[in-house]
């Protein structure tokens, strides 16, 4: 029996290798807010919450073909700072199950949702701002003012959290169909603390205007 001379075979190996690169479909997820930071004076603000569907040619939308998400789940949590505190959360009304399924819970440092369709209504697709499949909205108001880093991550290790209509879960690694489950994103929050010569402008101001009134009350 003849032997193929070892250059053929590393030419052979070297064609499937770059035959399978070429035909794998790279998709990857990662739960992500609409804004990489936010800021707030006195006030709240809000940061919406996305799985965000990150696509290389040639590989095409798995969410848009496997008919949308059936369901979502991630978590919030602080990863460093403080100043700011968590003041709600509310899901995304199209996954419009209702309670007792759909539910949430949260606290000044962290949070959680969990959310699903009910039986006969479409799956949830990407919402057509380039961000991904939009999943829910946190809120926050000032605690003290300055930075907090926050941690926008799966719900936990469980699966069946975040699936799409076909029961794919994104939330894991899959090697058929082939994608890189969802990672954590992070974002920060400032509460702007008032300038120590705006402390005490303000102040004066408070103290001018209750000795005007004292003075007009003893005439």
């Amino acid at each position: 029996m003849l032997k193929k001379p070892r250059s053929a075979l590393l030419a052979i190996l070297l064609a499937c290798g770059l035959a399978t690169c070429a035909a794998r479909a790279d998709i990857s997820y990662k739960y992500t807010a609409d804004q990489s930071s936010y800021s707030l004076v006195g006030g709240t603000a809000s940061a919406k919450i996305y799985l965000s569907e990150i696509l290389t040619a040639p590989s095409s939308s798995l969410i848009t073909s496997d008919g949308g998400l059936d369901g979502a789940a991630f978590s919030i949590s602080v990863e460093s700072g403080s100043g700011v505190k968590i003041s709600g959360i509310n899901f995304n009304p199209a996954f419009d199950a209702g309670s007792p399924i759909n539910h949430s819970t949260f606290s000044n440092t962290s949070a959680s949702l969990s959310e699903s369709t009910n039986f006969g209504s479409p799956g949830v697709g990407l919402d057509g701002s380039g961000l991904g499949a939009f999943l829910g909205t946190l809120t926050f108001a000032d605690s003290g003012g300055g930075t907090v880093k926050f941690d926008v991550a799966r719900l936990n290790n469980l699966g069946g959290n975040t699936i799409t209509r076909a029961g794919n879960d994104l939330d894991f690694n899959s090697t058929n169909p082939a994608y890189t489950g969802a990672s954590l994103g992070t974002f920060t929050v400032t509460s702007a603390v008032p300038e120590p010569s705006c402390l005490g402008f303000l102040l004066a101001a408070s103290g001018l205007m209750l000795r005007r009134r004292c003075r007009a009350s003893n005439i």
